[in-house]
């Protein structure tokens, strides 16, 4: 009994130690800079069985359209933590931080403010959790983008 008071001390730090090592994932905000198309059959491929059966079941005209839009988006993130989100007709500005916690904050300059996780970024994917409830009824809850630059 007198070792097992022992050992619970020492493995609840370790489990503690351990969660906490998990959870404060930092990426090098270097990483981010350039320029970052999503990638929308990689994105496709992200989506839970419930979701792909969501999309499988709209019509080819709106899979297409979905195809298309988010093909077209691009994201630029600049040193200065400036970034500018563009589609083939608009481009939206704002700021960005990464934050030690493994989340991106965007802020476009219009006031609009989006806070994502990210779950990997390295010299050529970045993959964003930009729905964190998975009970929600967003089709799409990452993006996947690729680095063009």
């Amino acid at each position: 009994m007198k070792q097992l008071q022992k050992i619970i001390p020492v493995a609840l730090v370790i489990l503690v130690a351990t969660h906490s090592l998990v959870q404060a994932q930092t990426y090098d905000s270097t990483l981010l800079v350039g320029t970052w198309h999503v990638d929308f059959q990689a994105t496709v491929d992200l989506m839970s069985d419930a979701q792909r059966v969501q999309y499988d079941s709209l019509d080819a005209t709106s899979q297409q359209q979905m195809e298309a839009q988010l093909n077209g988006q691009y994201f630029t993130f600049t040193e200065d933590q400036r970034f500018e989100a563009s589609t083939t007709s608009t481009s939206y500005p704002g700021a960005w931080q990464l934050e030690t916690t493994g989340y991106l904050v965007l802020t476009y300059d219009q006031g609009a403010a989006f806070r994502q996780k990210i779950e990997q970024l390295d010299s050529q994917t970045l993959v964003l959790q930009v729905v964190e409830d998975p009970n929600s009824e967003a089709l799409f809850h990452h993006l996947h983008l690729t680095k063009t630059n």
